[in-house]
Formats: C-alpha cells, structure tokens, sequence
C-alpha cells in the first residue's frame, strides 16, 4: 500500500494534490484511520488511464 506522500514524491506533484485525486475518485484509495492508502495495482492503473502523450 501506498501513501499520499509516496505516490505525491513519485509524480512530483503536491500532496494536497493527490488527496484531490482520491477525494474525485481519480485514484481508488482505501481510509485508514485519518489516512488515505492506495494499492499497487490502482496507482498502476491510475498511471496508465493518464498517460500523456
């Protein structure tokens, strides 16, 4: 699983940024406790629906 912080780090964007993401539905993200976690597999899946180019 990973963070808010991680995936923000690994797209160099805000991490502000990525919670938008989730809270949209753009990035599936599971709560826990007061934290976001995203699988693998959906932060692949977001990766590739938004490739540019």
């Amino acid at each position: 699983m990973l963070t808010v912080s991680e995936i923000a780090k690994s797209l160099e964007i805000n991490p502000t940024t990525v919670r938008r993401l989730i809270e949209t539905g753009e990035i599936t993200a599971y709560k826990v406790g007061k934290t976001y976690r995203v699988t693998k597999e959906d932060y692949e899946k977001f990766l590739a629906n938004n490739k540019v180019g």
